[in-house]
């Protein structure tokens, strides 16, 4: 579970997303669950990510990839809405980086 919050001391989030995934023994995405808690109406899957992921290995080109995807969900689901010029370029940066973060500790538990 991914947030981002006005400050540390408040519970709050602006942003959230959730992050499920498994790999199968050729180090590729087996299952992939992404629910974004904060950025729509209602807290919903991107399945349209999810399918990105799903069969590649957690790359950074892989995770890079999901750029224009992501900007398309939150321009159709929020549109123009005075919080979409914020929303869109964090709720990326903290998929990238939850992403990444799955990344490094996926490696750091390979090579224990």
């Amino acid at each position: 579970y991914f947030k981002l919050g006005r400050r540390n001391a408040m519970n709050i989030a602006r942003l959230s997303l959730c992050v499920m995934i498994s790999f199968d023994k050729k180090e590729n995405i087996k299952e992939c669950f992404l629910v974004a808690g904060s950025l729509l109406n209602r807290p919903q899957r991107l399945t349209e990510i999810e399918e990105i992921l799903v069969g590649q290995p957690l790359t950074d080109s892989i995770i890079n990839e999901i750029d224009d995807p992501l900007k398309k969900i939150i321009k159709t689901e929020i549109g123009t809405r005075w919080s979409a010029v914020y929303k869109m370029p964090v709720f990326i940066n903290l998929c990238k980086d939850a992403l990444d973060e799955i990344k490094i500790q996926k490696s750091i538990m390979s090579s224990l």
